[in-house]
Order: C-alpha cells, then structure tokens, then sequence
C-alpha cells in the first residue's frame, strides 16, 4: 500500500493545522503516555455503553507495546506528542485491531483513519490475510468509518467480555 501525501490536520477544536503526524510503534517508555490517550478517548465511548471506564481496562497494553503490536500517531515528528494509538493482536495471518483511541483534541481530524492505514500497511507486510475488529452497534459513526476502509460485517452479537449487554458488530476486511 502507498503513503499518504502529507497533508495538515485540523484539530476538532479548531486549533492551528498540524504537520501530518508521524507513524511508528509506541515505546516501552511511552506506555503510561499511552495508557492515559486511551483512556481519555474512551471515556465517552464507555458511558455510551453504560459504564465508567477504569484506569486499568486495558491491561496487556504495555505487553502489547513490548511486543510490537501498538502503533502510535505522533504530532511534530517521531519525538512529538502521542494523539493516537491502535492495538493489535497477531494471530498468525488473522490479526485484530483491538483498540484505536485518538486524543479528544484530534478526534475527527482522521488520525483514526491514518492509524486504520498504517495498520493494515504493517499487516500487509507482514503477510495477514485479514483484519477483524468489533464495535458497539449503536456507534454508528464507527461502523461508517471502518465501512469506508473496506471492513464488512460479519455477525452480531454480545460482547465477549460481558460487562454489557449492547450488541457489537464484528467486522472483517481481507487483505
């Protein structure tokens, strides 16, 4: 898959354009950095849901991180501040985006998008076969943002997690 070009991004808060942001896998270092970014792009996610988000619900994040499977959208180059993040599970040729957080500063600037990209690039390299994910069904702006990269449906059902009881929309996009 080719790069993007380059292009500012406009802040939903209607800040100054930023460079377009770097790309590359989160470090050990950048965990609690991380760690914070998810939980601040989750939280209206999670009360949609009925539920407050904990500081600890994503715990096999900084496993995730040691092992090369978080991916991390930078603003101002590689050294610059952590907006994004995408988690990923590699099971074989079958991987899972497990979670894609973006700062609520940049949320609609399509850093997600960029992040969705990057990810399928990297699976691609790597010789997936197929990316899945899941969402609630009842967020709709998520389910046309992953319909326009080319994720479709494949069933619905209840989250396997079981602390709710909204029916998720688990999708697949074959590389």
């Amino acid at each position: 898959m080719k790069a993007e070009p380059p292009r500012p991004v406009q802040a939903v808060s209607g800040a100054r354009p930023v460079a377009s942001p770097t790309l590359r896998l989160v470090a050990p270092g950048e965990a609690a950095e991380a760690e914070a970014l998810l939980y601040e792009a989750f939280i209206s996610f999670a009360r949609k849901l009925g539920r407050e988000p904990s500081r600890d619900w994503y715990t096999r994040l900084p496993r995730s991180i040691a092992d090369g499977c978080v991916y991390g959208a930078f603003s101002g180059g590689a050294a610059g501040g952590l907006i994004g993040v995408a988690a990923v599970t590699r099971n074989g040729a079958d991987w899972t985006i497990d979670k894609v957080g973006v700062a609520p500063s940049m949320q609609g600037a399509g850093i997600g998008s960029r992040l969705l990209h990057h990810v399928e690039a990297e699976a691609r390299a790597a010789g997936a076969s197929s990316l899945h994910l899941d969402t609630a069904a009842m967020m709709t702006d998520l389910l046309r943002l992953y319909d326009r990269h080319g994720f479709k449906e494949v069933r619905r059902g209840p989250p396997d997690h079981g602390r709710d009881r909204h029916i998720r929309v688990f999708m697949e996009k074959r590389l």
